[in-house]
Parts: C-alpha cells; structure tokens; sequence
C-alpha cells in the first residue's frame, strides 16, 4: 500500500513538472517567435528619450521634386535639466537659442539656427550637452518664403501660405530624435543619436521652378524694389515663380510682428492695389465684346477714333492725359489710344461702353474675387460699386482708378486669359490640380488685344524695351496713397512669345512713379533669363 502510494505522488511530480517545462516552452516560443518585434519595439522605447525634430513636417518640393524646405541644418543641444536650473539660459539666450519641446522630464532640447563656436563649447564644456545635427525647415534666406509661409512655434502648425493650405497633410510625416538612454531615463554617454522618420514619403508637390524663384528674387533684391512678380505657364496657368518684397525669415517671425514694412504680407495674393492703365485692357475688351458704337452710330474697331486735347472734362472735373503732353495726341486710332495709354480716348471708349458692361467684363475676368482655390487668407480686391460710375465716375473707372483694387495675381490671370485666346486657364500653385477650363470672350477680341498689345510694344508705352522675343504687354501708372502721401505705383503686365505664349508675366513695383520707367525693365530681365534657358 505504502509502494503504491509512492509511486502515484512520483508520477504525479514528473507530470506537474513535464506540465511546467511544457507552459514554459510555450511561452520561449512565443517570446522567440510571435512576442519578438512587440517586446523589442518596447524595450527600445523604455532605452530612448524622443525628441521633437528641428523640422519634423513633410516635405514641400518645386515642381521637379526638388526640396525647398528642410534644406539645412539645425544645430540641437540635449542639456540635463538639473544642469539648466544651475548655470541658467542666459548663454542660450545670448547666442540665439531656440527651444524646442521633447518627451523627457530630465532633458531640454535646444536648437541653433547657426553653428556658433564659443557657444558649442560652453555648452559642450560647462552645460555637459550632447550635440547633434539635424534638418532645419527653413533657411535664412529662404527661398519663396511668402508661397510657403511658415510654422507656429507653439505647436509647429502651419500658419500662412502652403505650410497652413496642406497643414494636414504636411503633419502626416513625423520625424523624431532620439537619445539612448538607461533604465532610468538617463543618456548613455559614447551611443549617440538617432531618428526615425513616421510617413517618410509625406510632401507637397507644388508647380514652383526653383531656379526661377530664386532668379526673380535676386532681380527684385539686386534692384532694391518693393513690389511682387508673377510668372505663369501661359498654357496650364501653373506659377512657376512669385515673389513679393520686402521678404522675412521664416525662422524668425517674431522679428516682424507689429513692422510697419510689411515683410509679412505677401503683395502677390494680400497687396490690393489700383490698376492704373492696365485696366484698359479691361475697357478695351468691353467695348469690343459688347459691339459698344462710336459716336456716329458705328461698331468699335481698332480703327475708330477719339480726340485727345491732353484731358478730359467731366461734369467740371479734368483728367490729365499724361502720356499726351500739353496738347494731347490730337486724332487718335484706339489701337494708337491702348499702345500710348491715352486717358483721353479711353475716358471716351467708357462713356460709350457704359460702367455696368465695363465692371461685368472685370468681373468675368475673375476681378473682385480670390484667384487660387489651394491657397488661403488671399485678398479679392475691390470692384467699383456700379452706382460710382455715375457721371465724373465713369472717368475713374476707365483709366483704372478711384476705388478699383486688384492684387498681382488677378492681373497675371486677367492677362493670362488673353494670352490663351479667351480661354481662362485658371491659376494653380499646386502641382495636378483638376481646373476647369472656362471661355471668357471670343477668340476674335482676344486678337484684337493681343495685336494692342503688340503695338505698345513696338512704338507704345513699353517701346523701351529690348527683347529677342516678340511681347505682348500693357504699363500701368496707379495714383494710389500710401502713409498718407500720395504716390504712383508701376504697373507692366504681359506675355511672350505673342504668336503662341509661353510665359505670363506681372510685375508691380510700389511707388515705382511708372510702369515704362519701373516694372518694363524688371520684365525685360526676367524675359531674357528665360529666352537664354
């Protein structure tokens, strides 16, 4: 009984323990084979304190894929807290520092735009911090920093331009920092630093030519001008550069808050300005597309003609026509009247044609409404309320003043529309963007303004250009008020080659006293940067 005893509690033990060995072989296996990436990818976490990179959004790229932020290199410093309370921020503050947040209690993080020397080795020497690179979103310098606009330090949210228009796709893409560290939290000295980038792939592609960018604002700085350029793809309506001036860093904003230089503002898609001239354009199709009759009862053609006596009175007021002289241009051809810019005869051309058709032609050309559909906060400008073309008024509207306000950007797609026979091509800053095409006006008015166009090139207002290609352009002189005086803004708008456009292009120069003297010459340059690629 005593044997039979024994030997059930040994069997019992060896199956308990075959049982035991058997759960713990499970548990191996598992841990080897399913359990392996979940329990690495833990204890690698529990081994790095993660750091915010210096730039941890998506890429933006021109249009050849080529980046334009995330092009340099941020200077990042990992300081023990402790060590912080003790020797203070002020050498931090002194060399320029910028904070940037992280995910540890015992570390800060700061960043430098530069790499400064003096400051490496304090902070190296006395601060115990390790250093390493990484990118920076923006440089200095950064090129179209009004397209793309700029983060939020607070939480790195796009604020203007591109950066706030894609912001949710742009944080799609996470990129971290991160310090080896020991079970309590504490860097290894000798490991290093490391990164991993979450939705690597993650950008925008937008329609710009980086080469072009950077030309168009090296041409506005070498002139020192404020002002904007627009450069179209005349047959797609992409921008392949625009460029407003004066132009801020983006890696410095605050720097900016409350001037009254305005290097926040972007004068392609915010500047809202009086057209001068190059609302004849405008005029001239109105009266054209409407059949508008002359005074003896006759369609407008390019052959009607007007009298210019130097100004023109209306209901007791005189409007200078200033490209006439003293006397005027006496008989005048409206083709003549467009490529002189005589205010006379145009005066005369929206007396006959009427306000209501003149501000429904603008507004067909898109005028008083914003432009781009994929970028925000951009300005519609103004029509003239059809009431204020009464009498006196009509005057204003036709040689494009009073309270008629445009932005840069209506006048590169107005212009545009010419350039493509009527057809509206719409504006886009953003690569593969669906558009719908649109006919404005006949393909025969079109021509009409192109053959103007040519002419105020040739023996025109904008004869003092020197160019290989044949252009198609209109100047523009807008009296307008700044500060409290009064100045005159230059205006010259157009496109190349005339017979079949390649580019459109705006250019406005504030207080540029005329378009001839001011904003022709900026296109002539652009124009022969193009023709030489």
């Amino acid at each position: 009984m005593v044997k039979k005893n024994v030997k059930r509690r040994l069997y019992c033990f060896n199956l308990f323990f075959l049982l035991i060995i058997a759960l713990l072989s499970a548990r191996l296996a598992y841990i080897q084979i399913k359990g392996h990436e979940e329990l690495s990818a833990t204890a690698l976490k529990q081994q790095r304190i993660r750091i915010e990179g210096a730039d941890a959004r998506g890429v933006i790229y021109d249009r050849n894929r080529i980046p334009l932020t995330g092009t340099n290199k941020d200077y990042v410093y990992i300081i023990d807290r402790k060590v912080i309370q003790q020797n203070g921020t002020k050498t931090l503050e002194d060399y320029g520092a910028r904070k940037i947040s992280n995910y540890s209690q015992d570390y800060v993080v700061y960043t430098f735009s530069e790499f400064n020397s003096k400051a490496d080795e304090v902070l190296r020497k006395e601060y115990k911090a390790y250093v390493m690179e990484a990118e920076r979103r923006y440089n200095n310098d950064q090129v179209a920093a009004h397209l793309l606009g700029y983060v939020k330090e607070l939480d790195g949210s796009g604020a203007s331009g591109v950066e706030l228009a894609f912001n949710d796709v742009l944080s799609e893409r996470k990129r971290y920092l991160y310090a080896s560290a020991d079970a309590k939290g504490k860097i290894i000295p000798g490991i290093g630093l490391s990164s991993n980038i979450e939705n690597g792939a993650t950008g925008v592609v937008t329609t710009l030519d980086i080469k072009l960018q950077e030309e168009i604002e090296r041409i506005l700085n070498e002139n020192e001008l404020n002002g904007a350029i627009v450069v179209l793809e005349s047959k797609t309506g992409q921008i392949l550069a625009a460029s407003s001036t004066p132009a801020f860093n983006p890696n410095r904003v605050k720097d900016y808050i409350g001037s009254s230089n305005g290097e926040l503002v972007n004068k392609v898609i915010q500047g809202e300005y009086p057209p001068g001239s190059i609302f004849k354009i405008i005029v001239a199709v109105a009266a054209l597309e409407n059949g508008t009759l002359d005074a003896n009862g006759k369609a407008i053609t390019l052959d009607s003609k007007f009298l210019c006596k130097g100004s023109q009175e209306l209901y007791g007021i005189n409007i200078k026509c200033s490209t006439g002289g003293a006397n005027g241009h006496g008989e005048i051809t409206l083709k003549d009247a467009f490529a002189k810019s005589c205010n006379s005869a145009f005066i005369q051309l929206g007396q006959l044609t009427g306000g209501k058709n003149i501000l429904k032609t603008a507004e067909d050309f898109g005028l008083g409404e914003p432009t781009l559909s994929d970028i925000v906060n951009e300005k519609k400008g103004h029509l003239t309320e059809e009431a204020d073309t009464a009498f006196a008024g009509i005057g204003n509207l036709s040689i494009g003043q009073g309270s008629l306000l445009v932005t840069p950007i209506q006048i590169a797609r107005m212009t545009n529309i010419i350039a493509n026979m009527g057809v509206n091509k719409g504006v886009c800053l953003l690569k593969d963007t669906e558009k719908m095409e649109e006919y404005i006006i006949s393909a025969h008015t079109a021509r009409k303004l192109n053959e103007m166009m040519i002419a105020t090139m040739e023996y025109g207002t904008g004869d003092n250009i020197t160019t290989s290609a044949i252009v198609a352009g209109k100047t523009g002189s807008a009296e307008a008020y700044s500060r409290g005086e009064k100045v005159v803004h230059g205006w010259f708008t157009g496109f190349f080659p005339a017979e079949d456009p390649k580019y459109t292009i705006t250019v406005f120069v504030e207080n540029g006293r005329s378009g001839r003297l001011s904003a022709v010459p900026i296109f002539e340059k652009i124009e022969k940067y193009l023709t030489k690629e």
